[in-house]
């Protein structure tokens, strides 16, 4: 998206030639106008004598433009390229001879992406002609792109309206230092990193993210959070974290496993079962299981000795984590903050059985309607 002007508007709840990735949130806009004396009389002359008003045309015309040109720009700045389900209420108050026009919009902000016979088409077009205004962003472009390489980039709201605007892949690695050493000019940086993530392709987000999740361990946290937000979870990446031999990135790869998808299918159910048997390859209990009998009793007990400190704990009071130094049965310390295997394992089962169950009502609502249309 390289303008508001750009931004599609439509009233059905899905586009044409393109693909929903989210919806992001409802989006509204009212603007009222305010009718002199002569608008009045000549709109009283006009509707006595029958025929339309193009004194109350004209007014109603520029108002719903300014109103649809306001959801623009609110949806542009929250990172979407596209509004559906458009409404418009149409208003008139008056009083004391005066008159007033009230246009309310109302749609959702969403995120969509073009087919690609679209694509194509408008690669074509925009090759056909340079304008000016496009020299210019191409100049500005390149500009900022040098002064990152250079480490002379200023961060500022121009910039990030640029980077937002026109998509500059080549200004996220800058961005992203500014963005995970928490070191920014202005108090909203957070949110415009996150508005800026949102506006790329997710493919080229995810391969930097998770690419840089195998070198960076030291970042996971930051890492972790821009995938959270923007439902960045993939499994071939996700598997290649816990395939790691190095014990941080793996944990990354546990954190991860808990997150979400933009959209899940049937094919995701075996994903998550390969994923799940991944974990307990990787996460192998290490610990041994033994009995013995309590004192001066001939009731057994069962218990594990940590691998850690070599305490026994009792298998019914401390079932995955040592009472002495919370080293759990999988050899794992973890820091605050951190998923357990348990964790991850308990909600890999929580979104099979989820999606076994979404799939099965999405079944019986097709059979519901293919009976009733007989």
């Amino acid at each position: 998206m390289s303008k508001t002007s750009e931004i599609l508007v439509i009233n059905t709840s899905k586009p044409a030639n393109a693909k929903i990735i989210r919806h992001i949130k409802p989006v509204t806009s009212s603007v009222v106008i305010g009718t002199n004396v002569v608008s009045d009389i000549i709109s009283d002359f006009t509707s006595f004598f029958g025929g339309r008003s193009n004194t109350y045309q004209n007014k109603l015309s520029n108002i719903y433009e300014t109103a649809i040109e306001e959801l623009k720009i609110k949806t542009h700045d929250i990172g979407g390229n596209c509004i559906v389900g458009l409404k418009i209420d149409i208003d008139e108050i008056t009083g004391g001879r005066k008159t007033m026009f009230m246009i309310t919009a109302i749609g959702t902000a969403s995120k969509i992406k073009l087919n690609d016979n679209q694509k194509k088409y408008n690669a074509t077009t925009s090759k056909s002609s340079v304008t000016i205004s496009d020299l210019e962003i191409q100049i500005k472009r390149s500009e900022l792109i040098r002064k990152a390489n250079e480490n002379d980039l200023t961060v500022n709201n121009e910039l990030w309206k640029f980077a937002i605007e026109h998509r500059v892949y080549e200004l996220f690695d800058c961005l992203y230092s500014k963005y995970i050493s928490n070191k920014y000019e202005y108090q909203n940086s957070n949110s415009n990193f996150d508005v800026y993530v949102s506006n790329l392709d997710s493919d080229f987000v995810k391969s930097v993210i998770y690419r840089k999740l195998t070198r960076k361990t030291e970042e996971a946290d930051g890492l972790i959070s821009i995938i959270k937000k923007n439902h960045l979870f993939d499994f071939k990446r996700v598997s290649d974290l816990l395939n790691s031999s190095i014990s941080e990135v793996k944990q990354a790869g546990l954190n991860i496993s808990m997150l979400d998808k933009h959209e899940y299918k049937v094919t995701d159910i075996e994903c998550f079962k390969k994923l799940n048997d991944l974990i307990d390859q990787n996460f192998p209990v290490i610990v041994k299981y033994s009995t013995k009998n309590l004192s001066f009793s001939s009731k057994k007990i069962k218990f594990w000795i940590c691998s850690k400190c070599g305490k026994e704990n009792n298998i019914e009071t401390s079932p995955r984590n040592c009472y002495n130094c919370r080293t759990d049965i999988y050899g794992l310390r973890l820091p605050h903050g951190n998923t357990s295997v348990i964790e991850s394992k308990m909600e890999i089962k929580k979104k099979i059985d989820s999606l076994k169950k979404s799939l099965i009502n999405k079944v019986e609502e097709l059979c519901s309607i293919n009976f009733e249309s007989y």
